[in-house]
């Protein structure tokens, strides 16, 4: 459910665009006194001076006037390097990677300062993508998949889905789906139509032939929950595939059905087999989003907040992702993705 994700989602920020016009019709309305009061009260709380006697010790605001900066007693540069911790990732930044290269930015950069142009956190799909991607990736033990096959008679499909038929307490994903007619696999077109409830924008990730990609309804999944491909003609099958977690025991409980010639959906899970993956670690698939975006650089922090587990497992073995680590400030690494 989309909306649940959305309401669970909740910061202030989501009330700025809002604010313009609320202040413009509180004015409209208000007598002119009140105007003015609220006006000064506004111009009050916002003095610098003030802000430090209601505002969080983190929150971003003016602290003092720079006068030493903008008179040239001391350099910019210097002040920055004193005032903003974040500043040293930034010039580290700045100074190794070219300016037209674009990074994965999983620390926040100060991006003013960076002189790069970053896929950052907050307004970005392709960010939480890779980011969720490359987490899995870092963690202590791989996720152990299953590959769960059904096979039935020959038949032509307009669309094939999986649909949960009950509530399951984790997040339920589906790493690959394929498509067969005895030895042949269906191979991926641009013409399908990929559908998914919740999280439909993350359908490709299922049908992109790579394991450390996924659709998955990121949190809990309620009953209903489904994934669905839809073929730009009917296509003859005889059996399906689905890699995903969870399977073996029996808490997740999925149906395979497919949609004939006349439009009725029929069930395609009647034989059926699952076989556990070897588990290992998906850390190359787990890059290789990270190439298809066209990203060449990694900043990523090493301490506990954050994305730091991410940045401390690149930092453990670039090797084995397929990295070269450039260089390093204290709590930021800089990484580069080999060729």
């Amino acid at each position: 459910r989309s909306s649940d994700l959305w309401l669970a989602n909740a910061g202030a920020r989501f009330l700025m665009p809002a604010l313009l016009f609320a202040g413009v019709a509180m004015a409209a309305a208000a007598p002119r006194w009140a105007a003015v009061a609220v006006v000064t009260l506004h111009a009050v709380l916002s003095w610098p001076a003030m802000v430090d006697k209601y505002a969080n010790a983190g929150a971003w605001r003016l602290r003092e006037w720079p006068w030493a900066v903008v008179t040239g007693q001391v350099a910019k540069e210097d002040y920055l390097r004193e005032q903003l911790w974040d500043y040293r990732t930034a010039e580290m930044v700045r100074q190794q990677v070219p300016p037209d290269d674009h990074l994965l930015d999983l620390y926040s950069l100060p991006s003013a300062y960076s002189g790069v142009a970053g896929v950052g956190s907050l307004p970005s799909v392709p960010f939480d993508q890779m980011a969720d991607t490359l987490a899995l990736a870092a963690a202590p033990r791989p996720e152990s998949l299953d590959r769960q096959t059904c096979r039935f008679p020959l038949v032509f499909l307009r669309a094939v889905r999986w649909r949960l038929l009950d509530d399951f307490p984790l997040r339920w994903s589906i790493q690959e789906a394929t498509f067969h007619y005895g030895q042949h696999e269906r191979p991926v077109s641009r013409s399908w139509l990929l559908k998914a409830a919740p999280a439909p924008q993350d359908a490709p990730r299922a049908v992109d032939g790579n394991l450390a990609t996924a659709w998955h309804t990121w949190t809990s999944a309620p009953e209903g929950s489904f994934y669905e491909v839809r073929f730009a003609r009917p296509q003859p099958l005889d059996s399906v595939q689905a890699v995903m977690p969870n399977l073996r025991g029996g808490r997740l409980k999925v149906a395979v059905e497919g949609q004939n010639l006349d439009g009725d959906w029929i069930r395609l899970d009647g034989q059926q087999d699952v076989e556990t993956l070897t588990t290992r670690p998906l850390r190359r698939e787990a890059i290789a989003l990270v190439h298809h975006h066209g990203l060449k650089w990694i900043v990523a922090p090493d301490r506990e907040q954050g994305h730091g587990r991410i940045g401390r497992a690149m930092a453990m073995a670039p090797e084995a992702w397929g990295l070269v680590e450039v260089a390093r400030v204290e709590g930021a690494r800089l990484f580069r993705l080999r060729d």
